[in-house]
């Protein structure tokens, strides 16, 4: 008797041909018939077959990967509750195979395991695919009908509503009585939450962390989201950003793609990833029964936000273009260390900072150190500087041109030979063609012209691959042309006009800057082999500050 396990999913709620109860049965039965033993199982519910990112299915697979589950078989309903996606079924097939697990279909027996039995199974994956492809358009079409009739789409409601069924107004009637749809309307506490949200915006023009600060003073502790969790910023951002909220509900919007999954120690092969669609395949419905604000006070907070903008900043505050960005690690995790601004409410002591990432919002690492941005910046520019224009790095840099330049003529293969021989081929060729005109008998001599020739074309080919001599090595004007561009490379670092321009730079001079827990910076010059302690200027004392980043204007933090 082999051993074999099981697996079962439904995708959305099914009729009982389709139920978890019907597809156990099923495998039961089959499995008995074949004198098979079920000795594991494991199901998803709800879950798409289009990938194979499925929590119940990725255990099981993880069980046969690592020999805690021994089976030679594994049981579905149906190979589409396997998987509705060719290439996918065919990956995870072959991957089960490799552990010795094959794949069988209580639904769709398929004897044969050669060709002919391949062939089959991938039949029915395209069908399957073919078929989840038709339904997918299909009920999207219908969910965008229902968004047109200015219905709810489905899903939980967005903060400030309530969630309702009503009669469908056309009055259609399924086999359990009269269609219902969904609608919202307002939930009063939460509403006056989100008109007060979009007032603070336009009021006072702080970003969604302050905001959510001050509904809390008012409230006298926190601010509740839908899900019971506190709002917080991210929540106040995204309710800022919500069209819903005058009235305007737009589905489809985004929309789910699979794409090839990065992590290598993941069992998932792809994934699901949201993307953004393009405007013109939205459904755009104005519905004023869920309006709760009005245009220009919508229109008022988006300008607010887009004055909280920092320009040149990457996408906002979270993603700061600073200029040691992706040279710094953490010593204590070795993970990124990134930068961070700060300034005071009323826009004094602006400065910047540096600390692990993954120190930050309740992550991993231990690692607590800042490192203030000026005093750091500063240093290593000074540091790059002061090697770049001292005398010892001019004399080394020359020294270490010529030898380079030395070393490579003498690697090249010897000219003089090959020409030494083609002069000598010439001449041959030229006493052999005057021997010709005098001679009764020239075919000897023709023959022997032509041997001559043939090698003289093989000479001439070796020496078109040899590297002519280089001239000789202007010093003077080398020096000259060295202190050009590394002025040009000071005065880069010195404007700081572009960041990016700037943080290349220093990558020529700078391999790593390390930030160890205890608030010491190290850095490892490119060419060194150890880490070389930093020596930094206290900061300026709190209240100074320090003027903007490039190309920033704002005066208020987002």
């Amino acid at each position: 008797m082999a051993k074999a396990a099981m697996y079962l999913r439904v995708s959305m709620e099914q009729d009982d041909k389709n139920s978890f109860d019907a597809q156990r049965s099923k495998i039961l039965e089959v499995a008995r018939a074949n004198g098979d033993e079920i000795v594991d199982s494991d199901q998803d519910d709800g879950e798409s077959g289009k990938s194979g990112d499925r929590a119940g299915f990725l255990r099981l697979l993880r069980k046969i990967k690592n020999g805690e589950l021994k089976v030679s078989k594994l049981y579905v309903f149906k190979f589409s509750r396997f998987m509705r996606n060719l290439d996918e079924s065919s990956f995870f097939k072959m991957l089960l195979e490799s552990y010795g697990v094959t794949v069988v279909s209580a639904m769709e027996p398929i004897p044969d395991d050669g060709p002919m039995g391949r062939f089959f199974q991938k039949v029915i994956a395209l069908v399957d695919e073919l078929s989840s492809d038709i339904t997918g358009m299909h009920v999207l079409a219908g969910m965008e009908e229902i968004a047109r009739k200015k219905y709810w789409t489905g899903g939980p409601p967005p903060f400030g509503y309530r969630l309702i069924e009503i009669p469908d107004r056309d009055n259609p009637v399924g086999k359990n009585g009269p269609v219902l749809r969904g609608d919202l309307i307002p939930h009063e506490t939460q509403a006056q939450i989100v008109r007060r949200i979009f007032e603070l915006s336009v009021s006072t023009g702080l970003g969604g962390g302050r905001i959510y600060a001050i509904l809390c003073a008012e409230a006298g502790g926190p601010v509740l989201g839908s899900n019971g969790a506190p709002l917080g910023a991210r929540g106040v951002n995204v309710i800022l950003r919500k069209t819903i909220y005058k009235g305007l509900f737009i589905y489809n919007s985004h929309g789910m793609k699979l794409v090839y999954n990065e992590d290598g120690g993941s069992e998932r092969r792809m994934r699901n990833s949201r993307y953004a669609k393009h405007e013109e395949k939205w459904v755009q419905v104005q519905n004023e029964a869920w309006r709760l604000i009005s245009d220009e006070l919508w229109e008022a907070a988006q300008r607010s936000r887009k004055a909280n903008y920092r320009a040149e900043f990457g996408q906002g505050p979270a993603k700061a273009n600073y200029l040691l960005t992706g040279l710094f690690v953490c010593g204590a995790c070795g993970k990124s260390v990134g930068g961070h601004f700060q300034q005071n409410a009323d826009g004094s002591n602006r400065y910047h900072y540096y600390r692990c990432r993954e120190s930050v919002g309740g992550k991993v690492c231990l690692n607590r150190a800042k490192v203030r941005g000026i005093p750091l910046e500063t240093a290593l520019l000074a540091k790059v500087e002061a090697d770049l224009f001292s005398e010892n790095f001019f004399d080394d840099l020359i020294e270490e041109i010529i030898r380079l330049h030395a070393a490579e003529e003498a690697g090249k293969p010897d000219r003089s030979a090959y020409e030494k021989r083609l002069a000598e081929l010439s001449a041959e060729i030229l006493r052999l063609t005057e021997l010709a005109l005098q001679a009764p008998d020239v075919r000897e001599i023709g023959s022997c012209i032509r041997r001559k020739e043939e090698e003289r074309k093989d000479i001439e080919a070796r020496l078109a691959a040899v590297p002519a001599p280089a001239k000789p090595l202007n010093c003077a004007a080398l020096l000259e042309t060295v202190r050009l561009k590394l002025g040009k490379t000071r005065d880069l670092l010195k404007s700081k006009s572009d960041m990016a321009e700037m943080r290349m730079e220093l990558r020529k001079w700078i391999e790593a800057i390390r930030l160890d827990p205890d608030g010491r910076v190290w850095v490892k010059w490119n060419g060194a082999a150890i880490f070389e302690f930093l020596e930094l200027q206290p900061a300026s004392e709190p209240g100074e500050g320090e003027p903007p980043p490039p190309g920033s204007d704002i005066t208020r933090r987002p």
